[in-house]
């Protein structure tokens, strides 16, 4: 078996796999602070769908639409000014998925140069053999190849989140069987984590609640004549929620419950693992340290499901604030929008359903 110092020497030498090894951590720190950047944005933006949960108040607030309006209104201050949104919203939700997908693709690229160190090394080891034993490599060779392609093939940051997701997912307290060294090499293409796969879902959501929710309606093409946001708000969400049209009230339904679901859950899962690196790439329970205790308030109330918790509550909430919105469940409507503005917002909407 090759030494550290040998592998470090055979690593030294394969520049592509040096350059590899210090590329991965800076974008690993990108990718994480563009993702902590974009969450300022995701805490306002939820805000408003979340505070129709509030009752109304006739004196203040008439509606739970007005209300989210209203709170709508005060977080684009914070993420819709000239510099904030290219910058908050744009930049870090471009940069996110940009440096996942990179990070991805470069520790493939990292898994194949590491096996051609080790195929480089087991031609030396065998070239070793045959100074010192003439006459023997052709014994030792499949042994030593063998041994060789047996090793782990994973990179350090993938060996700590396979570690992390066996320890962290283990929820009974009988002894972890750890894989022994005979299993096979890694794929050079591992199947993506719970956490990745929401966010590779997420994508075509998302884009198409941009589309519909911010780009359309700042097109200066009439009918819609760009609409301002004093014009397109949480009344275009109601609208769109209570369309005569099933299909774009199915569309919107579905569009918005699986921005929100899959949004959120990525958004946790990434808090997480960003708090404690050995946490589970998803919202599954962990793994109870010894250090911990079953007595403690939040294991009894959640039996070490709060992450699965907060998901759910967070989740419930949005979708009961939406309903409110929409003049379900109790909320009120503001009342009938002047009729220019509906037809503006009827055509944005239309448009991004290809319906028209």
């Amino acid at each position: 078996m090759p030494t550290n110092s040998a592998r470090s020497d055979a690593v030294t030498g394969n520049t592509t796999l040096l350059i590899l090894s210090q590329t991965l951590p800076v974008i690993q720190v990108v990718q994480r602070a563009t993702a902590a950047t974009f969450s300022i944005f995701a805490v306002v933006h939820l805000a408003a769908p979340l505070s129709a949960l509030l009752p109304s108040k006739p004196a203040y607030v008439r509606s739970a639409e007005n209300r989210a309006n209203g709170v709508a209104l005060l977080g684009r201050e914070v993420y819709q000014s000239e510099w904030t949104e290219p910058i908050l919203v744009w930049g870090s939700l471009t940069t996110h998925v940009l440096s996942g997908i990179a990070l991805r693709w470069l520790r493939v690229w990292e898994r194949v140069e590491r096996r051609k160190v080790r195929k480089e090394e087991v031609k030396r080891r065998a070239r070793e053999l045959a100074t010192i034993w003439p006459g023997r490599v052709e014994d030792e060779l499949p042994a030593l190849a063998k041994r060789t392609e047996l090793e782990k093939d994973l990179v350090e940051d993938d060996l700590e989140e396979t570690e992390a997701e066996l320890v962290a997912t283990t929820t009974s307290d009988e002894e972890i069987v750890v894989p022994a060294s005979k299993a096979a090499a890694a794929p050079l293409f591992p199947v993506p984590n719970v956490h990745q796969r929401t966010g590779y879902l997420l994508i075509p959501f998302l884009v198409h609640h941009a589309w519909v929710h911010r780009l359309l309606p700042a097109s200066p093409l009439p009918p819609i004549s760009s609409l301002s946001p004093s014009f397109f708000n949480y009344s275009f969400t109601a609208l769109s929620l209570t369309h005569e049209s099933l299909v774009l009230r199915a569309g919107s339904a579905i569009g918005y419950a699986a921005v929100a679901g899959l949004a959120t859950y990525h958004g946790l899962v990434g808090w997480r693992i960003m708090l404690d690196s050995t946490a589970p790439r998803s919202l599954a329970p962990r793994r109870k340290r010894s250090t911990e205790s079953h007595n403690s308030l939040i294991y009894q109330l959640t039996r070490g499901r709060e992450w699965q918790a907060a998901w759910i509550a967070l989740v419930t909430g949005l979708a009961i604030g939406t309903a409110r919105i929409a003049g379900y469940l109790g909320g009120e409507r503001i009342g009938q929008l002047p009729s220019f503005v509906t037809k503006r917002m009827d055509y944005v909407l239309r448009r991004g359903f290809a319906q028209i």
